[in-house]
């Protein structure tokens, strides 16, 4: 289970809305500037994957501090990502684990400032007249996972969720079915966890 959760952090974010003129604007620069001006966010999701029962959770996004806590209550874990160190918390076993958040897709979105093909490499693009798919990865190979998000662009652009796809081809889809954006969250989502 902790593979699962760990692969998951993720990710990625939320349906913070923002004007969308399509005939006037480059969607991957728009997506990017979507990206680099979320707001604190808390959503609800729910997450699934191939060899496991769905998961709901809730994911806090403190994008001007670099903070993100992901809380599996039914699970009994959290994921917190601060200061470029992801902790991944159990409380079943007692448990934190330290880890790099550098090539996560949690270290990725969670960047000051994302430039695509510059801190963040895209792989892949594509659009139709209601949505955008973007898939971003650390290195230009993807190598070592990537993430593709689905993003509304009418009559706002909002996130609607994302698609994590590991080194081992294990994949884990997200999907957002409630959001909160520009809310203030309590500092001490954020804090190591602690037993």
């Amino acid at each position: 289970m902790i593979k699962t959760i760990l692969f998951f952090c993720l990710i990625p974010f939320m349906t913070y809305a923002v004007p969308c003129k399509k005939e006037v604007y480059n969607t991957p620069k728009q997506l990017e500037t979507y990206l680099n001006q979320l707001p604190s966010i808390k959503a609800a999701f729910q997450q699934k994957n191939t060899d496991a029962p769905a998961i709901l959770g809730t994911l806090y996004i403190d994008k001007k501090n670099g903070y993100m806590h992901i809380d599996y209550p039914t699970i009994g874990q959290k994921i917190i990502v601060r200061n470029g160190t992801l902790y991944l918390a159990d409380s079943t076993d007692k448990s934190v684990q330290d880890i790099s958040a550098s090539y996560t897709p949690a270290g990725l979105l969670l960047q000051k400032d994302i430039k695509f093909n510059e801190t963040v490499h895209v792989l892949a693009f594509s659009e139709n007249d209601t949505n955008a798919y973007i898939t971003l990865a650390s290195t230009k190979s993807g190598d070592e996972g990537s993430m593709k998000i689905d993003f509304s662009l009418k009559p706002f652009i909002k996130i609607n969720g994302w698609s994590v796809l590991d080194a081992q081809g294990n994949q884990i889809d997200v999907d957002i079915t409630k959001f909160e954006a520009g809310i203030t969250l309590d500092k001490s989502l954020f804090d190591r966890p602690e037993f």
